[in-house]
């Protein structure tokens, strides 16, 4: 077994992502947190500073572990971080 990891383009797995996430949540089956807009609002660029940083692991082309990481701005003492 073999794994490839690299690092994806951001919103842009919509659709291998839902199948991972299926998957792993079967629960969620004929919920909005299942469909591919709930994905873009999550992880897609409109209405952020920065788009979310997604990363996947691969087997023979199939998508086998996902991470995403949503960057946020914060406020210590006053000043962005």
């Amino acid at each position: 077994m073999s794994i490839e990891q690299k690092r994806l383009m951001p919103a842009a797995s919509t659709s291998e992502y839902q199948h991972l996430f299926r998957d792993c949540f079967p629960e969620t089956a004929g919920t909005s947190l299942e469909t591919r807009e709930h994905y873009l609002w999550k992880y897609g660029a409109i209405g952020k500073a920065v788009p979310a940083f997604e990363f996947g692991a691969y087997e023979d082309a199939r998508l086998v572990g996902y991470y995403g990481a949503l960057p946020f701005t914060y406020h210590v003492s006053g000043s962005p971080v």
